[in-house]
């Protein structure tokens, strides 16, 4: 036999086996067996020679090692003889060569989800939130420990070591909460603070403390807070300096303080107040009026019979004396004096108790009924001496002229005693003497002189000074004159008659007498005497007329007229002077007297003319009443006495409208809210400006509106107040004039509803991840199925292929989201996606990404639901068919004419000679034969065609036997035709070829054809087949002959 490595021819050892070849025992070729694929033989091959570990040969007949390539990049070749590489597993790296699959796992902190991967570089940093600890891993260990943050290439599950940088602990830095599987830690949200690491939830933060407000995130000690605004209180938690949630904190309510950082607002102490919520501190209650308690909110006008300076909690009584006859009284000053003749005995009283005893006189300010003698200006007491007081005497009533009275609490006139004899009283209300009579004169007892002239002493008489008596003069005296104590000629201050010689008399009252006076001459107009003035000697000893009157011939005439001024020295009743408002002016002689000064008014008897009150007007002299103070006039002002109307101010309008709010005088009013005036003379509200779009003018009285700017976040129109921009929008800057203005939040926030969050929409609030917040939202919207939403997402990133995305994802590489088997996930997926209906699924290393890579179509004769349990395909049962891909075989019944045994892919036809009269037959068996006398030489029929009367036929014929010989059974009509060549004879002896019949037919002798020729039916003649034309016989479609029918 010949040996291994050679072949033999003729038992000879012809030579080597070929290279490529190998030649076991008994070879008789060189090239006895071809090399097999994996293996290499080179010349005189005994036994193929196998590719070592890492290399491969996938072609067959190789010759050299050579031929074994290095097993390609992302596959490894496992032992010897490798004819096909396998692709690299999951978690590992194939560089060219390997020949272990788990030669090379990617190293902790990796993962790689696919097959066939050929380096280091194609393993992935493990997913942030996960941690990666073994080596060769398709998918992550599991999620970052809480309290922790894992970034890419975490090794561990508190993260103390990753692929990328070895950052040492990772645990959750102050400030910040790490829940389970995060990458990187989350800032504390505004309004807390954390100074401890490792939070796992941001339940742990610690709320802001109360009094300040934690604006930012991820703050670590409440060093870093802000104090709250003053105004404001802010709770726990705040993270505005302004909150008004009533969570984190709220405005300080009107009656309360809230300095800045306040932690809880404090209630104005009595004496103080807060009208408007928001004060940072309390104000003192104005002058005349009260804030008797704490929280006050608004003062209280200070009662009558008290008064309240700059801070008063409790309203101070007017003293004991006084009355308060007013409200809102600011000082003591306010409290008058108790009238007079009446007595005030309680403090704080706006009416007296009552009238002062007879016998005490009550001036003003009487504490009591029967009061002591107080100094001051204003005098109570007992009556004086020389005085009596009748019960309620307004002031002490001096006894008459001629009385006196040196006891004091007289009650009565008859109190008052006579004037004592050789004395006279001259004046009311003596409690002595004025003096002793005159020398020359004489008062006798019981007289009651008042003056020291009582009686002139009679001719011839002496009367020494206090002379009760007339006495004679001595003997040898002569006294021609009456009233003298010796003879003295007429002196200045008398006047002597001539009818009466040598009798000198007093000048008269309203007079003046000069030396030797014969007539006493009258005061000058403008001046006037006493009554009981007598015996004056020059005319300046006349006085000057008194204030109020005027004065004619040394008399007071009376009052002088309403409408006009009498300062002193008038003597005419409407006097037209020029009017001197200086009184120290007046000289002797001059008339100081004319008609009431414009801006002033002058009643009847006027002293000092009287100021037309603030916001009336005298412009022409002469006003008589108050009722002659006209209103000011409309666009203007009057200040109290000027008789010059002023142009309404800037920032006011005066419309001159009296109403109770004016107290009849009306005066400059403060433009309302949202309107200003600039300029000066605005003559009703109207006049005010309405403030333009974009401001907001929140105070009365403005001239200008550029310092009040509608506030960021709302719009206003400037005729009302700020209008939040609505949901979807926001305003950063302020001056808004329309809500047009308001922006679109901006993609990737979302603005709410103002009305709902009580705050105005300054900025867009950022989208939290698992959130889509497109341009002009107004909530968070969760993340659309089939996309994942990282943090301040506007436009949801596609789900990759392999991974699937439910509705609220952040991610899409969480392993929770790795499609697997049986499923596939291709982009955009929100589920994992079961094979549809007629596929099985493919279990296959790397991502399952789509429906051609990881199902496969179901072959033919088997069916699958897309539902169904079984993970393959099932066979068809018997009586179905089912093509490639069937998702079920009951809409697929074998069809009558058919049978379909288990497994069916298409229905087998019944046979020639058969026929299936039913559906779902399974199997040929039930194709039935045809019975005698029936023939069906087609597949699948219902039932079997008759022979026709010229043929007969067995069971199961595919065709009828004709009864004539040399005949040919038609199927088309079932006749029997006489075969090409052949003819017959009917009983009349015709002869034909194309005729029925169960006669025999015998040879027609004609011309012998010729080798490749064929005789025609129709006109025996011969013809070659390949170049007759059929169009004649079958039409311009042509056809095809047939050689043993010859037709």
């Amino acid at each position: 036999m010949c040996p291994p490595g050679a072949y033999c021819l003729l038992g000879i050892r012809a030579g080597e086996c070929s290279a490529g070849y190998f030649c076991d025992w008994g070879s008789s070729s060189p090239e006895q067996s071809l090399c097999p694929a994996g293996f290499y033989c080179p010349t005189g091959t005994q036994k193929p020679l196998a590719c070592t570990a890492g290399t491969f040969s996938f072609v067959m007949g190789n010759s050299h090692r050579e031929n074994c390539e290095p097993c390609p990049l992302g596959y490894y070749c496992q032992g010897e003889a490798v004819s096909e590489p396998l692709p690299c597993p999951l978690g590992h790296f194939c560089p060219m060569g390997t020949s272990q699959g788990t030669q090379f796992p990617c190293p902790p902190g990796t993962v790689q989800p696919q097959s066939g991967t050929a380096s280091m570089e194609d393993c992935l940093p493990c997913p942030a939130g996960m941690f990666c600890a073994r080596h060769g891993l398709s998918e992550p260990t599991g999620r970052c420990q809480d309290g922790y943050h894992c970034p890419l290439g975490a090794m561990s599950p508190n993260g103390t070591g990753d692929m990328i940088e070895s950052t040492g602990n990772n645990m959750c830095p102050p400030g910040h909460y790490c829940p389970t599987g995060i990458s990187s830690p989350l800032p504390c949200p505004a309004g807390t603070f954390s100074s401890s690491p490792g939070l796992s939830g941001v339940q742990q933060c610690q709320p802001c403390p109360p009094g300040y407000f934690c604006e930012q995130t991820a703050m670590i000690h409440p060093s870093e807070a802000t104090l709250c605004d003053a105004g404001y209180v802010c709770m726990n938690g705040s993270r505005s300096a302004r909150p008004v949630d009533g969570q984190q904190g709220y405005i300080c309510p009107s009656g309360h303080s809230c300095p800045i950082g306040a932690p809880l607002e404090v209630p104005c102490e009595p004496g103080t107040y807060s009208s408007a919520p928001g004060a940072a501190h309390c104000l003192s209650c104005p002058a005349g009026t009260m804030c008797p308690s704490p929280g006050t909110q608004e003062p209280s006008p200070c009662p009558m019979g008290h008064f309240c300076p700059v801070g008063t909690a409790a309203a101070v009584p007017c003293p004991v004396g006084t009355l308060g006859q007013v409200t809102r009284a600011q000082s003591e000053a306010a409290c008058v004096p108790c009238p007079t003749g009446l007595y005030c005995s309680s403090p704080g009283t706006s009416q007296p108790q009552g009238q002062c005893q007879q016998g005490y006189f009550c001036q003003g300010g009487s504490p009591n009924p029967a009061p002591l003698n107080m100094s001051g200006y204003l005098r109570n007491g007992p009556c004086p001496l020389g005085h009596f007081c009748p019960s309620g005497t307004l002031m002490p009533l001096p006894c008459p002229a001629g009385s006196i009275r040196n006891f004091t609490g007289g009650y009565s006139i008859e109190s008052c005693l006579p004037c004592p004899a050789g004395h006279y009283c001259a004046s009311e209300g003596l409690n002595a003497p004025t003096g002793p009579c005159a020398a020359g004169f004489y008062c006798p007892v019981d007289f009651s002189s008042t003056t020291p002239h009582a009686f002139l002493c009679p001719k011839g008489h002496y009367c020494p000074l206090g002379s009760p008596l007339a006495l004679p003069c001595p003997t040898g005296q002569y006294q021609p004159n009456p009233g003298s104590d010796n003879c003295i000629p007429c002196r200045p201050g008398y006047y002597c008659e001539e009818a009466i010689i040598g009798d000198p008399r007093p000048c008269p009252p309203h007079s003046y007498c000069p030396a030797a006076t014969m007539v006493p001459q009258p005061c000058p107009n403008g001046t006037y005497t006493p009554p009981e003035v007598r015996g004056l000697q020059e005319e300046r000893e006349c006085l000057p007329c008194p204030p109020g009157r005027f004065c004619r011939a040394g008399q007071v005439k009376g009052l002088c007229a309403a409408g006009f001024v009498c300062v002193s020295g008038s003597s005419e009743f409407t006097p037209q002077a020029a009017f001197l408002l200086n009184r120290d002016q007046c000289e002797w002689g001059a008339q100081c007297a004319g008609p009431c000064p414009a801006g002033f008014y002058c009643p009847e008897g006027t002293e000092e003319p009287l100021s037309c009150p603030a916001n009336t007007l005298r412009e022409t002299p002469g006003a008589s009443a108050i009722r002659d103070c006209l209103l000011c006039p409309p666009r203007h002002w009057c200040k109290e006495g000027d008789p010059i109307p002023r142009l309404c101010p800037p920032g006011y309008y005066c419309d001159g409208i009296a109403d109770y709010e004016s107290e009849g005088r009306p005066g400059p009013r403060q433009c309302p809210l949202f309107t200003y005036r600039p300029t000066s003379g605005a003559g009703s509200k109207g006049d005010c400006l309405t403030c333009p779009p974009g401001t907001f003018c929140n105070s009365t009285g403005l001239t200008d509106f550029s310092n009040f700017l509608c506030p960021p976040g709302h719009w206003c129109s400037g005729t009302g107040f700020p209008v939040p921009c609505p949901a979807g929008t926001m305003r950063a800057q302020a001056g808004a004039a329309a809500v047009s203005q308001c922006e679109l939040c901006p993609s990737g926030t979302y603005c709410p509803d103002p009305r709902t969050t009580s705050q105005p929409n300054t900025a867009g609030i950022p989208c939290r991840a698992s959130y889509e917040c497109p341009a002009g939202s107004v909530t968070e919207i969760p993340c659309r199925a089939g996309s994942y939403c990282r943090p301040q997402t506007g436009e949801p990133t596609p789900c990759p292929a392999g991974y699937f995305c439910p509705e609220g994802s952040h991610t899409y590489s969480s392993p929770q989201q790795v499609c697997t088997f049986p499923y596939y996930c291709p982009a955009n997926s929100s589920a994992m996606l079961l094979c549809p209906d007629g596929w099985m699924p493919l279990n296959t290393s790397g991502l399952r990404k789509s429906r051609e890579s990881s199902c496969v179509l179901c072959g033919a004769g088997t069916y699958r639901p897309s539902q169904s349990p079984h993970l393959q395909c099932l066979l068809c049962p018997p009586g179905h068919h089912c093509p490639a891909g069937s998702h079920h075989y009951s809409d697929q019944t074998c069809p009558v004419g058919y049978v379909c045994p288990q497994g069916s892919s298409e229905p087998i036809p019944c046979p020639p000679g058969s026929y299936g009269n039913r559906t779902s037959a399974q199997s040929l068996e039930e194709c039935h034969k045809c019975p005698p006398g029936t023939f069906n030489h087609l597949h699948a029929q219902r039932a079997c065609f008759p022979c026709g009367s010229s043929s007969t036929s067995d069971a199961g014929a595919s065709s009828c036997t004709c009864i004539g010989k040399n005949r040919a059974f038609q199927h088309s009509d079932g006749s029997c035709l006489c075969k090409t060549g052949f003819v017959f004879y009917d009983q009349l002896d015709f002869k034909s070829s194309i005729a029925d019949s169960e006669l025999d037919c015998q040879p027609e002798v004609k011309k012998r054809c010729w080798a490749g020729q064929v005789r025609l039916a129709s006109t025996l003649d011969c013809v070659i087949p390949s170049t007759y034309s059929c169009n004649v016989t079958c039409g311009p479609q042509g056809g095809m002959l047939d050689v043993g029918m010859g037709m």
